[in-house]
Protein backbone atom coordinates (compact mmCIF):
# COMPACT_ATOMS: atom_id res chain seq x y z
CA UNK A 1 0.00 0.00 0.00
CA UNK A 2 1.56 3.34 -0.75
CA UNK A 3 2.86 4.92 2.12
CA UNK A 4 0.99 8.25 1.66
CA UNK A 5 -2.82 6.02 1.94
CA UNK A 6 -1.15 4.80 4.98
CA UNK A 7 -0.33 7.94 6.63
CA UNK A 8 -3.70 9.76 5.68
CA UNK A 9 -5.18 6.35 6.58
CA UNK A 10 -3.46 6.89 10.57
CA UNK A 11 -4.47 10.59 10.42
CA UNK A 12 -7.71 9.92 10.47
CA UNK A 13 -7.90 6.91 12.87
CA UNK A 14 -5.33 8.81 15.46
CA UNK A 15 -8.05 12.14 15.31
CA UNK A 16 -11.05 9.53 16.14
CA UNK A 17 -9.23 8.84 19.47
CA UNK A 18 -8.34 12.24 20.22
CA UNK A 19 -4.95 13.29 18.90
CA UNK A 20 -4.41 15.62 15.89
CA UNK A 21 -1.51 14.14 14.16
CA UNK A 22 0.75 11.13 14.32
CA UNK A 23 3.36 11.95 17.12
CA UNK A 24 5.95 9.35 15.91
CA UNK A 25 6.31 10.27 12.15
CA UNK A 26 9.55 11.53 12.42
CA UNK A 27 12.04 9.33 14.01
CA UNK A 28 15.25 11.64 14.28
CA UNK A 29 15.85 14.93 15.92
CA UNK A 30 17.30 16.64 13.04
CA UNK A 31 14.16 16.90 11.05
CA UNK A 32 11.54 17.44 13.25
CA UNK A 33 10.54 20.90 13.87
CA UNK A 34 8.49 19.91 17.09
CA UNK A 35 10.94 18.73 18.96
CA UNK A 36 10.97 21.92 21.55
CA UNK A 37 6.82 20.85 22.07
CA UNK A 38 7.33 17.25 23.71
CA UNK A 39 11.27 17.09 24.17
CA UNK A 40 11.82 15.15 27.55
CA UNK A 41 14.53 16.21 29.62
CA UNK A 42 15.77 13.38 31.63
CA UNK A 43 18.52 15.68 33.86
CA UNK A 44 20.76 16.24 31.03
CA UNK A 45 19.82 18.84 29.45
CA UNK A 46 20.14 21.16 32.51
CA UNK A 47 23.23 19.96 33.54
CA UNK A 48 24.52 20.80 29.73
CA UNK A 49 22.81 23.98 29.60
CA UNK A 50 24.21 25.28 33.25
CA UNK A 51 28.14 23.99 33.10
CA UNK A 52 30.68 26.55 32.73
CA UNK A 53 33.10 24.01 31.85
CA UNK A 54 33.52 22.27 27.94
CA UNK A 55 31.01 19.90 28.03
CA UNK A 56 31.43 16.46 26.58
CA UNK A 57 28.48 14.06 26.01
CA UNK A 58 29.04 10.05 25.47
CA UNK A 59 25.93 8.43 24.43
CA UNK A 60 25.20 5.50 22.01
CA UNK A 61 23.86 6.54 18.66
CA UNK A 62 19.88 7.14 18.84
CA UNK A 63 20.00 8.06 22.37
CA UNK A 64 19.43 11.47 21.69
CA UNK A 65 22.96 13.77 21.55
CA UNK A 66 20.68 15.42 18.40
CA UNK A 67 17.82 16.22 20.56
CA UNK A 68 19.70 17.79 22.93
CA UNK A 69 21.77 19.11 20.67
CA UNK A 70 18.81 20.94 19.17
CA UNK A 71 17.07 22.06 21.92
CA UNK A 72 19.93 23.97 23.20
CA UNK A 73 20.18 25.75 19.84
CA UNK A 74 16.58 26.65 20.01
CA UNK A 75 17.52 28.87 23.11
CA UNK A 76 20.05 30.82 21.24
CA UNK A 77 19.74 32.87 17.58
CA UNK A 78 19.33 32.61 15.49
CA UNK A 79 16.29 30.81 16.23
CA UNK A 80 15.65 32.64 19.46
CA UNK A 81 15.19 36.06 18.28
CA UNK A 82 15.58 37.71 22.06
CA UNK A 83 18.42 35.74 22.77
CA UNK A 84 22.12 37.26 23.32
CA UNK A 85 23.70 34.36 22.95
CA UNK A 86 23.94 32.70 19.47
CA UNK A 87 24.36 28.67 18.48
CA UNK A 88 26.97 27.33 15.91
CA UNK A 89 26.31 23.86 14.65
CA UNK A 90 29.44 22.04 13.84
CA UNK A 91 28.22 19.04 12.14
CA UNK A 92 28.70 16.38 9.30
CA UNK A 93 28.75 18.88 6.14
CA UNK A 94 31.35 20.72 8.38
CA UNK A 95 33.10 17.42 8.73
CA UNK A 96 33.39 17.12 5.39
CA UNK A 97 34.82 20.37 4.58
CA UNK A 98 37.47 19.90 7.62
CA UNK A 99 38.37 16.47 6.00
CA UNK A 100 39.13 17.87 2.60
CA UNK A 101 42.26 19.23 3.66
CA UNK A 102 43.59 16.50 5.21
CA UNK A 103 42.80 14.29 1.54
CA UNK A 104 39.41 12.75 3.73
CA UNK A 105 41.98 10.63 6.03
CA UNK A 106 40.65 11.12 9.43
CA UNK A 107 43.73 10.27 10.62
CA UNK A 108 45.87 13.39 9.10
CA UNK A 109 43.16 16.11 10.24
CA UNK A 110 45.16 18.62 12.67
CA UNK A 111 43.82 21.49 14.85
CA UNK A 112 44.17 23.93 12.19
CA UNK A 113 41.59 21.76 10.08
CA UNK A 114 38.72 22.15 12.38
CA UNK A 115 39.67 25.67 13.26
CA UNK A 116 39.16 27.09 10.28
CA UNK A 117 36.16 25.28 9.39
CA UNK A 118 34.79 26.34 12.73
CA UNK A 119 35.47 29.93 12.42
CA UNK A 120 33.93 29.52 8.71
CA UNK A 121 30.51 28.56 10.45
CA UNK A 122 30.63 31.19 13.43
CA UNK A 123 30.88 33.84 10.31
CA UNK A 124 28.11 32.22 8.64
CA UNK A 125 25.94 32.35 11.66
CA UNK A 126 26.39 35.64 12.93
CA UNK A 127 25.36 36.64 9.24
CA UNK A 128 22.40 34.95 10.22
CA UNK A 129 21.70 35.77 13.47
CA UNK A 130 22.23 39.44 12.54
CA UNK A 131 19.76 38.66 9.85
CA UNK A 132 16.99 37.92 12.53
CA UNK A 133 18.49 40.58 15.19
CA UNK A 134 19.85 43.71 13.17
CA UNK A 135 21.69 45.41 15.97
CA UNK A 136 24.03 42.87 15.82
CA UNK A 137 25.53 44.66 12.83
CA UNK A 138 24.98 47.99 14.63
CA UNK A 139 28.46 47.71 16.99
CA UNK A 140 30.89 46.43 13.76
CA UNK A 141 30.38 50.21 12.52
CA UNK A 142 33.45 51.15 14.09
CA UNK A 143 36.87 51.26 12.34
CA UNK A 144 38.72 48.87 14.19
CA UNK A 145 36.19 46.12 14.59
CA UNK A 146 34.78 46.86 10.95
CA UNK A 147 38.12 45.75 9.74
CA UNK A 148 38.35 42.61 12.29
CA UNK A 149 35.18 41.63 10.75
CA UNK A 150 36.83 42.34 6.95
CA UNK A 151 40.09 40.42 8.08
CA UNK A 152 37.94 37.21 8.98
CA UNK A 153 35.94 37.35 6.00
CA UNK A 154 38.50 37.54 3.89
CA UNK A 155 40.21 35.03 5.51
CA UNK A 156 37.85 32.17 6.65
CA UNK A 157 34.67 33.29 4.60
CA UNK A 158 35.15 35.53 1.65
CA UNK A 159 31.67 34.96 -0.15
CA UNK A 160 29.90 36.60 2.39
CA UNK A 161 32.06 40.02 1.22
CA UNK A 162 29.73 42.51 0.38
CA UNK A 163 31.57 45.25 -0.36
CA UNK A 164 35.00 46.60 0.61
CA UNK A 165 34.58 48.07 4.34
CA UNK A 166 35.37 51.28 5.42
CA UNK A 167 38.30 51.00 8.33
CA UNK A 168 42.03 49.64 8.40
CA UNK A 169 41.80 46.01 7.55
CA UNK A 170 43.00 43.75 10.41
CA UNK A 171 45.53 41.06 9.19
CA UNK A 172 45.45 37.72 10.46
CA UNK A 173 48.32 36.17 9.07
CA UNK A 174 49.88 35.48 12.25
CA UNK A 175 47.09 34.62 14.38
CA UNK A 176 47.26 30.86 15.94
CA UNK A 177 44.37 29.21 17.03
CA UNK A 178 44.02 30.80 20.26
CA UNK A 179 44.98 34.82 18.96
CA UNK A 180 42.01 33.66 16.17
CA UNK A 181 39.13 32.70 18.67
CA UNK A 182 40.33 35.61 20.69
CA UNK A 183 39.36 37.93 18.14
CA UNK A 184 36.22 35.91 17.36
CA UNK A 185 35.24 37.01 21.14
CA UNK A 186 35.64 40.65 20.28
CA UNK A 187 33.37 40.29 17.47
CA UNK A 188 30.44 39.12 19.81
CA UNK A 189 30.90 41.37 22.34
CA UNK A 190 31.12 44.15 20.02
CA UNK A 191 27.61 42.92 18.25
CA UNK A 192 26.05 42.93 22.20
CA UNK A 193 26.06 38.54 22.20
CA UNK A 194 26.87 37.08 25.71
CA UNK A 195 28.75 33.84 24.15
CA UNK A 196 28.80 31.18 20.99
CA UNK A 197 27.46 27.86 22.04
CA UNK A 198 29.68 25.47 19.86
CA UNK A 199 27.29 22.45 19.07
CA UNK A 200 29.84 19.60 18.24
CA UNK A 201 27.93 16.25 16.45
CA UNK A 202 27.49 13.47 14.22
CA UNK A 203 30.01 11.96 14.41
CA UNK A 204 28.09 8.15 14.28
CA UNK A 205 26.44 8.98 11.54
CA UNK A 206 28.90 11.49 9.25
CA UNK A 207 30.01 8.10 6.52
CA UNK A 208 34.10 8.37 6.89
CA UNK A 209 33.48 7.78 10.83
CA UNK A 210 30.49 5.51 11.54
CA UNK A 211 30.90 2.63 13.76
CA UNK A 212 34.89 3.03 13.78
CA UNK A 213 35.89 4.16 17.06
CA UNK A 214 39.29 4.81 16.12
CA UNK A 215 38.66 6.98 13.15
CA UNK A 216 35.91 8.70 15.70
CA UNK A 217 38.51 9.34 18.25
CA UNK A 218 41.37 10.37 15.58
CA UNK A 219 39.29 12.90 14.09
CA UNK A 220 37.44 14.93 16.55
CA UNK A 221 40.75 14.41 19.05
CA UNK A 222 42.94 17.84 17.71
CA UNK A 223 39.57 19.81 18.57
CA UNK A 224 38.77 18.48 21.75
CA UNK A 225 42.42 18.35 23.00
CA UNK A 226 43.47 21.75 21.77
CA UNK A 227 41.91 23.34 25.07
CA UNK A 228 42.90 26.73 24.73
CA UNK A 229 40.78 26.86 21.66
CA UNK A 230 37.86 24.59 24.13
CA UNK A 231 38.15 26.88 26.74
CA UNK A 232 37.95 30.13 24.87
CA UNK A 233 36.07 32.43 27.34
CA UNK A 234 33.65 33.38 24.49
CA UNK A 235 32.96 30.14 23.79
CA UNK A 236 30.79 27.33 25.47
CA UNK A 237 31.93 24.06 23.78
CA UNK A 238 29.40 21.15 23.52
CA UNK A 239 30.71 17.89 22.10
CA UNK A 240 27.92 15.04 21.60
CA UNK A 241 30.41 11.99 20.93
CA UNK A 242 29.84 8.20 20.44
CA UNK A 243 29.99 6.13 23.24
CA UNK A 244 32.29 4.02 21.18
CA UNK A 245 34.95 6.79 21.19
CA UNK A 246 34.88 7.10 24.62
CA UNK A 247 37.40 5.06 25.90
CA UNK A 248 39.99 5.92 23.08
CA UNK A 249 39.70 9.67 24.27
CA UNK A 250 39.54 9.08 27.78
CA UNK A 251 42.91 7.54 27.69
CA UNK A 252 44.30 10.35 26.16
CA UNK A 253 46.70 12.60 28.65
CA UNK A 254 45.22 15.69 27.55
CA UNK A 255 41.68 14.51 28.66
CA UNK A 256 41.91 16.46 31.33
CA UNK A 257 38.36 15.30 33.51
CA UNK A 258 39.05 18.59 35.82
CA UNK A 259 38.71 20.84 32.82
CA UNK A 260 36.08 19.19 30.72
CA UNK A 261 32.63 18.28 31.92
CA UNK A 262 32.16 14.38 31.04
CA UNK A 263 28.66 13.32 30.90
CA UNK A 264 27.31 10.02 29.40
CA UNK A 265 23.86 10.37 28.38
CA UNK A 266 21.53 7.40 28.96
CA UNK A 267 17.84 6.52 29.44
CA UNK A 268 16.41 4.39 31.73
CA UNK A 269 13.01 2.09 31.00
CA UNK A 270 10.49 4.69 32.70
CA UNK A 271 12.21 7.43 30.37
CA UNK A 272 11.55 6.35 27.69
CA UNK A 273 7.99 5.87 28.89
CA UNK A 274 7.45 9.43 29.94
CA UNK A 275 9.06 10.26 26.30
CA UNK A 276 6.27 8.48 24.76
CA UNK A 277 3.58 10.21 27.03
CA UNK A 278 5.11 13.38 26.50
CA UNK A 279 4.65 13.24 22.76
CA UNK A 280 1.17 11.75 22.86
CA UNK A 281 -0.04 14.35 25.29
CA UNK A 282 1.16 17.15 23.58
CA UNK A 283 -0.89 16.04 19.98
CA UNK A 284 -3.87 15.29 22.02
CA UNK A 285 -7.08 17.19 20.88
CA UNK A 286 -8.37 17.89 24.29
CA UNK A 287 -6.66 19.38 27.17
CA UNK A 288 -9.39 17.83 29.06
CA UNK A 289 -9.18 14.20 27.84
CA UNK A 290 -5.26 14.29 27.36
CA UNK A 291 -3.57 10.77 25.66
CA UNK A 292 -1.24 9.90 27.87
CA UNK A 293 0.20 6.05 26.89
CA UNK A 294 -0.34 4.24 24.01
CA UNK A 295 -2.21 1.45 26.21
CA UNK A 296 -5.40 4.00 25.89
CA UNK A 297 -4.88 3.14 22.37
CA UNK A 298 -5.37 -1.21 22.60
CA UNK A 299 -6.93 -3.37 23.49
CA UNK A 300 -7.55 -4.61 27.05
CA UNK A 301 -5.27 -7.32 26.96
CA UNK A 302 -2.12 -4.53 26.13
CA UNK A 303 -3.77 -1.82 28.21
CA UNK A 304 -1.17 -2.12 31.08
CA UNK A 305 1.88 -3.88 29.54
CA UNK A 306 2.31 -2.06 25.91
CA UNK A 307 4.19 1.39 26.98
CA UNK A 308 6.62 -1.09 29.19
CA UNK A 309 7.51 -3.58 26.68
CA UNK A 310 7.89 -0.94 24.01
CA UNK A 311 10.04 0.65 26.11
CA UNK A 312 11.69 -2.31 27.45
CA UNK A 313 12.94 -3.29 23.50
CA UNK A 314 14.28 -0.15 22.79
CA UNK A 315 17.01 -0.46 25.23
CA UNK A 316 17.62 2.92 26.45
CA UNK A 317 17.12 4.07 23.01
CA UNK A 318 14.79 6.79 22.18
CA UNK A 319 14.86 6.81 18.35
CA UNK A 320 14.08 2.97 18.59
CA UNK A 321 11.33 3.81 21.03
CA UNK A 322 10.06 6.10 18.57
CA UNK A 323 10.04 4.07 15.54
CA UNK A 324 8.51 1.40 17.10
CA UNK A 325 5.29 2.92 18.36
CA UNK A 326 5.34 4.24 14.74
CA UNK A 327 5.75 1.14 13.46
CA UNK A 328 2.59 -0.08 15.96
CA UNK A 329 0.32 2.52 14.42
CA UNK A 330 1.59 1.57 10.42
CA UNK A 331 0.59 -2.11 11.68
CA UNK A 332 -2.40 -1.21 13.02
CA UNK A 333 -3.88 1.12 9.82
CA UNK A 334 -2.63 -0.99 7.30
CA UNK A 335 -6.08 -2.46 6.24
CA UNK A 336 -8.60 -0.81 4.80
CA UNK A 337 -11.17 -1.39 7.90
CA UNK A 338 -9.43 -0.01 10.79
CA UNK A 339 -10.89 -1.52 14.17
CA UNK A 340 -11.43 1.28 17.18
CA UNK A 341 -7.91 -0.48 19.55
CA UNK A 342 -4.84 -2.13 18.58
CA UNK A 343 -5.45 -5.78 18.82
CA UNK A 344 -2.58 -8.12 20.74
CA UNK A 345 -1.82 -10.16 17.21
CA UNK A 346 -0.57 -6.43 15.91
CA UNK A 347 1.73 -5.96 18.27
CA UNK A 348 2.99 -9.15 18.27
CA UNK A 349 3.26 -8.99 14.57
CA UNK A 350 5.54 -5.69 15.15
CA UNK A 351 7.74 -7.24 17.91
CA UNK A 352 8.29 -10.35 14.97
CA UNK A 353 9.35 -7.29 12.59
CA UNK A 354 11.71 -5.60 15.10
CA UNK A 355 13.84 -8.41 15.03
CA UNK A 356 14.78 -8.00 11.75
CA UNK A 357 14.92 -4.03 12.14
CA UNK A 358 16.90 -3.96 15.30
CA UNK A 359 20.09 -4.15 14.14
CA UNK A 360 18.93 -0.71 12.08
CA UNK A 361 18.72 1.39 15.04
CA UNK A 362 20.94 -1.12 17.94
CA UNK A 363 24.83 -0.80 17.23
CA UNK A 364 26.39 -3.71 17.05
CA UNK A 365 30.32 -5.15 16.03
CA UNK A 366 31.68 -5.06 13.04
CA UNK A 367 31.41 -7.90 10.36
CA UNK A 368 34.67 -10.03 9.67
CA UNK A 369 35.30 -11.95 6.48
CA UNK A 370 36.77 -15.14 8.09
CA UNK A 371 38.67 -17.61 6.12
CA UNK A 372 35.94 -20.35 5.79
CA UNK A 373 34.24 -17.17 4.19
CA UNK A 374 31.43 -17.11 7.61
CA UNK A 375 31.13 -13.77 9.16
CA UNK A 376 31.49 -13.90 12.83
CA UNK A 377 31.85 -10.77 15.20
CA UNK A 378 35.37 -9.43 15.44
CA UNK A 379 37.88 -10.71 18.02
CA UNK A 380 41.14 -9.70 16.76
CA UNK A 381 42.43 -6.44 15.19
CA UNK A 382 46.31 -7.13 15.04
CA UNK A 383 47.97 -9.90 13.79
CA UNK A 384 50.49 -11.78 15.69
CA UNK A 385 53.11 -10.15 14.00
CA UNK A 386 51.57 -6.85 15.30
CA UNK A 387 50.24 -5.26 12.36
CA UNK A 388 46.78 -4.47 12.00
CA UNK A 389 44.27 -7.21 10.06
CA UNK A 390 42.66 -6.71 6.81
CA UNK A 391 39.15 -7.92 6.72
CA UNK A 392 36.40 -7.05 4.32
CA UNK A 393 32.75 -6.57 5.10
CA UNK A 394 31.14 -7.67 1.60
CA UNK A 395 27.55 -6.22 3.06
CA UNK A 396 28.86 -2.98 2.23
CA UNK A 397 32.19 -3.55 0.65
CA UNK A 398 34.26 -1.46 3.05
CA UNK A 399 37.66 -2.32 4.01
CA UNK A 400 39.13 -1.93 7.12
CA UNK A 401 42.73 -2.35 8.47
CA UNK A 402 42.41 -3.74 12.42
CA UNK A 403 39.12 -0.73 13.48
CA UNK A 404 39.85 1.73 10.89
CA UNK A 405 38.22 1.91 7.56
CA UNK A 406 40.03 2.65 4.51
CA UNK A 407 39.11 5.18 2.21
CA UNK A 408 39.51 5.73 -1.57
CA UNK A 409 39.39 2.90 -2.32
CA UNK A 410 37.35 2.26 -5.83
CA UNK A 411 34.53 -0.32 -6.79
CA UNK A 412 37.41 -2.15 -9.25
CA UNK A 413 39.89 -1.80 -6.35
CA UNK A 414 37.38 -3.78 -4.12
CA UNK A 415 36.99 -6.17 -6.38
CA UNK A 416 40.97 -7.12 -6.90
CA UNK A 417 41.08 -6.98 -3.45
CA UNK A 418 38.13 -9.45 -2.63
CA UNK A 419 39.66 -11.92 -5.14
CA UNK A 420 42.99 -11.73 -3.50
CA UNK A 421 41.22 -12.14 -0.05
CA UNK A 422 39.25 -15.03 -0.71
CA UNK A 423 42.45 -16.78 -2.49
CA UNK A 424 44.50 -16.14 0.26
CA UNK A 425 47.55 -18.64 0.21
CA UNK A 426 48.01 -18.84 -3.30
CA UNK A 427 48.93 -16.00 -6.24
CA UNK A 428 45.92 -14.74 -8.57
CA UNK A 429 47.46 -14.26 -12.02
CA UNK A 430 45.98 -11.45 -14.48
CA UNK A 431 43.61 -13.98 -15.95
CA UNK A 432 41.82 -14.60 -12.80
CA UNK A 433 41.92 -11.09 -11.50
CA UNK A 434 40.61 -10.47 -14.99
CA UNK A 435 37.72 -12.64 -15.12
CA UNK A 436 36.86 -12.38 -11.10
CA UNK A 437 37.84 -7.94 -10.67
CA UNK A 438 38.00 -6.46 -14.30
CA UNK A 439 35.02 -9.39 -15.37
CA UNK A 440 36.23 -8.64 -18.56
CA UNK A 441 36.59 -11.22 -21.34
CA UNK A 442 39.66 -13.18 -21.49
CA UNK A 443 43.09 -11.67 -22.97
CA UNK A 444 41.56 -7.86 -22.65
CA UNK A 445 43.57 -6.68 -19.52
CA UNK A 446 46.73 -5.94 -19.51
CA UNK A 447 50.28 -7.17 -17.01
CA UNK A 448 50.88 -3.32 -16.81
CA UNK A 449 46.89 -2.49 -15.87
CA UNK A 450 46.99 -4.67 -12.88
CA UNK A 451 50.93 -3.76 -11.79
CA UNK A 452 49.23 -0.05 -12.07
CA UNK A 453 45.98 -0.89 -10.22
CA UNK A 454 48.08 -3.63 -7.39
CA UNK A 455 50.69 -0.55 -6.76
CA UNK A 456 47.76 2.13 -6.18
CA UNK A 457 45.88 -0.44 -3.59
CA UNK A 458 49.29 -0.87 -1.78
CA UNK A 459 49.54 2.88 -1.58
CA UNK A 460 46.42 2.89 -0.18
CA UNK A 461 47.19 -0.29 2.22
CA UNK A 462 50.86 1.14 3.47
CA UNK A 463 52.60 -1.60 4.85
CA UNK A 464 52.09 -4.86 6.90
CA UNK A 465 55.30 -4.43 8.31
CA UNK A 466 58.84 -2.35 7.43
CA UNK A 467 59.53 -4.04 4.49
CA UNK A 468 56.71 -5.88 3.17
CA UNK A 469 53.03 -4.29 1.60
CA UNK A 470 49.97 -5.70 2.22
CA UNK A 471 50.22 -7.63 -1.46
CA UNK A 472 53.18 -9.37 -3.08
CA UNK A 473 54.38 -10.02 -6.18
CA UNK A 474 54.86 -13.85 -6.57
CA UNK A 475 56.89 -13.96 -10.06
CA UNK A 476 55.53 -15.53 -12.63
CA UNK A 477 52.25 -16.19 -11.01
CA UNK A 478 50.98 -12.89 -9.96
CA UNK A 479 49.70 -11.23 -6.62
CA UNK A 480 49.07 -12.84 -3.34
CA UNK A 481 48.81 -11.40 0.21
CA UNK A 482 51.00 -11.01 2.76
CA UNK A 483 50.09 -13.21 5.11
CA UNK A 484 51.50 -10.95 8.14
CA UNK A 485 48.31 -8.64 7.85
CA UNK A 486 45.66 -11.42 8.06
CA UNK A 487 45.14 -13.06 11.48
CA UNK A 488 42.02 -14.55 10.67
CA UNK A 489 39.47 -14.80 13.64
Amino acid sequence: MPTDQVEHRIERWLKQRGIRKNPFLIWTAEHDPNLPDYFVDNGFYTRLSSTPKPCVVFARRGCGKTAQRQMLASECLPDKKDSHSVAISYTYPNFERALSAADFDPFRVRSEHHVSELIRQVLITLEQAAKVQPSIHNGWHEPEIAGLWHGYLERFAPHLLKKQIVGTQVSLAHYGPTELFYGLGQLLRAGGLERALILVDGLDEFPLTAGQPSAMAAFIAPLLGTLAVVESGDFAFRFFLPEMAEARLRAQPWFRSDRLAALSLAWSTPDIQALISQRLTRTSLHRDQLVTSLGELCQEDLTDVIDRELAGMAEGLPRAAVALADMLLREHCKHLSVALRIAPQTWEQVKKEWIHRRADFVESPPLVLAQDGLQTSQKQKISAAGVPILYLDQATERIYLGDRQVVGVSALMWRVLLCLYQNQGRACGVALLEKEAWQSPEGTITDETVATLIKRLRDILGQATPSQGYIKTVKERGYQLYPEGFGFV
